[in-house]
């Protein structure tokens, strides 16, 4: 490149940056309300995700709703209109519910939701979910041990959400004297070791953990067995984590709205 196409170049990258060019918002947020499992921790509060598409406003879908998750997504809310605007009655909103079948799919606002069956073991149905919008997508593996039938549907998803177990700290902190429960328990989930196959499969842009199983389970505990059968990208995640997918994929601690 010679001087005056440098020089032009340099012109033209100021001239974007002077006037407020932006990288453009991403087309999907994951935030994970909750990264823990049912037993009560104040580290990790119940499995929750909520997902975004678009802008102005975005469409949201919210998978699983686990202890914790009106916490994480309505307090401030909820105050408001009850104690201070519209005092409205504490009662709640009346929720409409539709059961979903398997490798079923239907759109939202043009976002395209697809529920697939995993397996958890003796617990069926159970349930994983692949969002998709704007060409980039993300898939949630639901309550599932190693699953075939979640690789199929999780190939070509940009951010891989998955549940771990770690069977050597279960052991150690599960509340539960009986052995045999605790390995029954084990069972129908997905140990480290398992979920990089899945990942080494998939291939994804970022694989996540959530559904942490035991809460107190480490980054340490669950890096380590993973990068046995996955050298790719990979986030523990923890409470109000935020993943945006666009053109890039980034990670962030989301923060509470203040007004």
């Amino acid at each position: 490149m010679d001087a005056r196409r440098a020089a032009a170049l340099f012109s033209l990258l100021a001239a974007l940056r002077l006037s407020g060019a932006e990288t453009p918002p991403p087309a999907l947020r994951v935030t994970l309300l909750g990264t823990g499992n049912p037993r009560p921790s104040m580290a990790r509060f119940g499995p929750s995700i909520l997902v975004e598409a678009g802008t102005s406003p975005p469409t949201r879908i919210l998978v699983d709703a686990g202890r914790g998750a009106t916490q994480r997504l309505f307090a401030f809310d909820v105050e408001t209109r009850r104690d201070r605007d519209e005092r409205l009655p504490g009662g709640g909103a009346v929720l409409g519910a539709k059961d979903v079948a398997p490798n079923s799919s239907f759109e939202v606002s043009g976002v395209k939701i697809t529920a697939f069956a995993v397996d958890h073991g003796p617990v069926k149905p159970a349930y994983g979910y692949r969002i998709d919008y704007a060409g980039k997508s993300v898939v949630l593996s639901g309550d599932t041990r190693y699953s075939q039938n979640l690789v199929a549907h999780a190939k070509g998803c940009d951010v891989l959400v998955h549940e771990v177990v770690v069977p050597s700290v279960e052991m150690m902190r599960s509340a539960v004297a009986d052995a045999r429960k605790i390995r029954r328990i084990i069972e129908h989930h997905t140990t480290p070791e398992d979920a990089g196959r899945v990942f080494a499969e998939v291939k994804p842009r970022l694989a996540v953990y959530s559904h942490i199983v035991p809460s107190p389970a480490t980054e340490e505990d669950l890096v380590a067995p993973t990068r046995k059968t996955y050298a790719g990208p990979l986030a523990v995640g923890y409470d109000l984590m935020s993943i945006s997918i666009g053109e890039g994929i980034t990670v962030e601690k989301r923060e509470a709205a203040v007004e």
